[in-house]
């Protein structure tokens, strides 16, 4: 009798403890499949502003250059109104660049010129000409000194504009992207990135100094035996040796430019070559462009893709964050420059 008693309670005790599991599985599985918050990226602003080949974004982000043929528009991002046309180039126009001051902008063209110019009195600061080809990228340090990319088969030329004069010129393969880290140039070439420092010598030295850039510090972008043009090149906000480049394989990556031998993220998804960068404040995120205009937003802590945008019908020609991290600014070869806000879902 008691046996039977004990096995009555035992049996008792099974089903309750496979109930209290099950419903502890029923609540894992609740916590497992609770989504984490979504967000998506609305248009909060659409600026017509024509027929679009190249465009460039001020660095207090307020301002966008835009430019097709030999005429520059400069638009009140904030506003979507036009607030100046900068004319007098003698050439297609096929790269743009702002000073660190929101003031100066330079322009390259495909008559093998460099201009700089005042957005505000729209008068013309400087201009060099007899470059090495069509100007295919522009990057200021400051606003003293620009880089300027020229040709397939080109160079990097850098001129001093307080000083009036050319400091340097690299000869380099088909230089493509421009970007400043501090007192290092950073050029996005033909399967390769190299780094030319700005030194004492070149700032104080008389003469034109003519170099190879330094092939041992390099980065080697994608397979060496097929090496694919670095068409966009970036620097993190926060970090001296984070980097992120892109190309025409499609692909982004982030390098730890002090290790190089390989990517720390290698992002993939893009279906045409990367035509621009840009890392949030505080580099939590990184959105990247392409030339067929699709947008995707990157966490970069894992690489996971976050968001697609794919409102715009022809390439990326610029991308910029907002300061307050919640604005995504673009300008695309479909003639708009777009504002995007980030939502909860």
């Amino acid at each position: 009798m008691r046996f039977q008693r004990w096995l009555i309670w035992l049996s008792v005790l099974v089903l309750v403890v496979a109930a209290c599991g099950k419903d502890g599985d029923k609540d894992s599985d609740e916590a497992k499949s609770t989504p984490e918050p979504q967000f998506n990226w609305q248009e909060v602003t659409s600026i017509d502003v024509g027929e679009t080949s190249v465009a460039a974004l001020s660095p207090d982000r307020t301002r966008m250059a835009t430019a097709a043929g030999q005429d520059v528009k400069v638009w009140d991002v904030t506003t979507g109104e036009r607030i100046g046309i900068i004319s007098g180039n003698t050439g297609r126009l096929t790269a743009l660049a702002w000073a660190d001051n929101n003031l100066w902008l330079a322009t390259g063209d495909d008559g093998h010129v460099v201009t700089i110019w005042d957005t505000e009195s729209k008068l013309q600061i400087a201009k060099v000409e007899g470059m090495d080809g069509t100007i295919n990228a522009l990057a200021w340090l400051g606003h003293d000194y620009l880089a300027a990319a020229a040709g397939l088969e080109g160079s990097v030329t850098l001129f001093s504009i307080t000083q009036g004069r050319a400091l340097a010129k690299s000869i380099v393969m088909f230089p493509q992207a421009l970007a400043w880290r501090m007192m290092h140039l950073t050029i996005g070439s033909s399967g390769k990135v190299y780094f030319q420092e700005l030194d004492f010598d070149l700032i104080y030295g008389s003469g034109m100094n003519i170099t190879m850039p330094p092939e041992d510090t390099a980065i080697t972008v994608g397979d060496p035996e097929q090496p694919r043009g670095v068409s966009a090149v970036a620097w993190s906000t926060t970090s001296t040796i984070r980097l992120a480049t892109g190309g025409n394989d499609n692909t982004v990556r982030v390098w730890n430019t002090g290790a190089r031998d390989e990517p720390l993220l290698t992002l993939e998804g893009h279906s045409s070559t990367i035509m621009a960068l840009a890392w949030s404040p505080g580099d939590t995120r990184l959105a990247s462009g392409d030339a067929e205009g699709a947008i995707r937003i990157w966490d970069t802590e894992n690489g996971r893709l976050l968001f697609t945008i794919d409102t715009h019908t022809d390439a990326i020609l610029a991308l910029g964050w907002a300061a307050e991290d919640a604005h995504l600014i673009s300008a695309s070869a479909d003639g708009t420059i777009r504002v995007w806000e980030e939502t909860e879902m």
